[in-house]
């Protein structure tokens, strides 16, 4: 049999064992929390600048459709390029091979 003494001592133990584990977990989750703060920022940032050189590549596409027929058709080639990251010159061989 445990004296009275003994069992007050190990429910101490226990007790800040599961204050320290809460503890820890606490600084775990505050450390991802403000890690997925950062990547949050950082998307954001991504997401704002692939929209401006969307939007500079469109005022630039009309600019060229009405103004410049030939710069057009350069345009379309960096476009497809930038999105589909494949060429006229690249589609041709695929399918020659």
């Amino acid at each position: 049999m445990s004296s009275i003494w003994e069992v007050g001592s190990s429910t101490q133990t226990v007790e800040d064992a599961d204050l320290s584990l809460i503890q820890n977990v606490t600084r775990a989750l505050a450390s991802m929390h403000e890690r997925v703060k950062q990547q949050h920022a950082e998307l954001t940032r991504w997401h704002q600048q692939a929209y401006e050189l969307v939007r500079t590549m469109v005022v630039q596409g009309n600019w060229l459709k009405e103004d410049n027929p030939q710069g057009r058709d350069e345009l379309a080639r960096v476009a497809t390029f930038l999105f589909c990251g494949r060429t006229k010159e690249d589609e041709g061989r695929s399918i020659m091979q």
